[in-house]
């Protein structure tokens, strides 16, 4: 909503029509290209302050109370207790940027670089998905930044955490023909502590860490 306003939607315009910030993407690129951009971050950056809102502030630019805007939202509501500031530049730079490096990713699998050009362009990619996760949408914990240095000390091209965040499970990007001692390293430099501590049961490790390959994602199927 504060984006919508600040890209010129009028207030009750901005509360009752934009949800997600998908809702004001349109509005961005259009600001972008102004600027000579195409890249809708551009307007997080000049139109959203780095310092955190507070409510007072979000009130005072949609000319409604957060609890009237959100009054059918009970988690919505919950939120608004909980929390006493927004970092709406960092969370809406984070989405418009990951939304880009999903279709960056995608062309360069299918691009004509050479395999080792490719590998390292994707694991740049993710490594930048896991700062922006880490930094910007603060999704990470101290063990997935732990376990994401681990894998890049070893080899990895890439690593970020993947799933919701806040813990959970990290990917990495590493060559097939070394999967094998990159699991070993993981198991020596991260789990094996944990093992030692009674965090985890060593029998259990075939369910922490285990290689898989890319494959297609969810799909329809017509016959």
């Amino acid at each position: 909503m504060v984006l919508g306003i600040k890209l010129g939607m009028k207030p009750e315009e901005a509360v009752s029509k934009v949800t997600t910030l998908s809702d004001v993407e349109g509005l961005c690129v259009t600001f972008a290209g102004s600027h000579g951009s195409t890249d809708p971050v551009l307007a997080v950056k000049e139109l959203l302050k780095e310092e955190p809102y507070t409510a007072e502030d979000i009130e005072e630019i949609t000319n409604q109370s957060l609890e009237s805007i959100f009054s059918n939202s009970p988690t919505s509501l919950d939120v608004l207790k909980a929390a006493k500031h927004y970092k709406l530049h960092q969370r809406a730079a984070h989405v418009y940027s990951e939304s880009r490096r999903v279709h960056a990713f995608k062309d360069t699998v299918s691009s004509n670089l050479s395999d080792e050009d490719k590998l390292k362009k994707l694991g740049d990619l993710m490594n930048d998905s896991h700062y922006s996760c880490s930094v910007l949408y603060e999704c990470s914990c101290p063990e997935l930044e732990e376990l994401v240095k681990i894998c890049r000390d070893h080899g990895a091209f890439g690593e970020r955490l993947t799933g919701a965040g806040w813990g959970g499970c990290a990917v990495a990007l590493v060559k097939e023909s070394t999967v094998p001692q990159f699991i070993l390293n993981l198991k020596e430099h991260f789990y094996q502590s944990r093992i030692n501590r009674g965090v985890i049961n060593k029998n259990d490790l075939g369910l922490y860490v285990f290689a898989s390959k890319p494959s297609s994602g969810a799909a329809i199927f017509k016959f």
